[in-house]
């Protein structure tokens, strides 16, 4: 019998389809992040990174600056 034919197989590829990640799902919204443009494990990792990061500063952007911010202590 072959893998994709086996019905935990199935059942994993139904999952698969009900279970969206929901950072993922925002990054393809908000910053229209539908591909890698790199090559390799390391530099798609090194890309997720640089995705993250714009788009927690972005989150900073909207919410403005924390309300207790000294840093004198």
């Amino acid at each position: 019998m072959c893998l994709a034919c086996s019905s935990e197989t199935g059942q994993l590829y139904v999952q698969g389809k009900i279970d969206v990640e929901p950072i993922l799902g925002k990054l393809k919204a908000s910053l229209r992040f539908n591909r890698f443009w790199v090559h390799g494990f390391e530099r798609a990792i090194g890309e997720v990174e640089i995705v993250a990061m714009v788009f927690n500063i972005m989150k900073l952007v909207v919410r403005g600056p924390a309300k207790n911010t000294d840093v004198s202590k």
